[in-house]
């Protein structure tokens, strides 16, 4: 991750969109130093950050919801409704879930959230990233 912190830093007119929990060690419960890497992280504006690939990068036989939830909260929470934008990780995702899992999994994370702020993070991030007709 700090290959990615440094690349974004020097290259501030570059707007990237990586996918950071693929290196959280969620497989093993680690937090650090990914929870502060990706706080720094947060800190470029350069950056919008897709939430995806989390269950994939836990223990694909023996993950837990209660396992994976906070750090998707972790990014949500960084970067912001808008800058962090909803991805699904599928095909990939049905080698450890069915796709509705992973929706009420993050579904469950932002639940207090308003529903201005989860269109955001389902769709309206992604529109204005990606440039799409809305």
């Amino acid at each position: 991750m700090v290959f990615a912190i440094e690349l974004v830093k020097t290259l501030p007119d570059v707007q990237f969109r990586p996918r950071p929990h693929r290196q959280a060690g969620i497989k093993h419960g680690l937090h650090e130093p990914w929870w502060d890497q990706i706080r720094e992280l947060s800190r470029l504006p350069n950056i919008v950050c897709k939430v995806s690939g989390v269950i994939t990068e836990a223990d694909h036989g023996h993950w837990r919801k209660e396992q994976v939830k906070p750090y998707v909260a972790h990014v949500i929470d960084c970067f912001g409704f808008d800058r962090a934008m909803y991805g699904s990780d599928w095909t990939v995702s049905e080698l450890t879930h069915p796709y509705p899992v992973w929706v009420e999994i993050l579904d469950d994370v932002v639940a207090g959230a308003s529903e201005t702020e989860q269109r955001k993070l389902y769709r309206d991030t992604a529109i204005r990233v990606y440039r799409l007709a809305a």
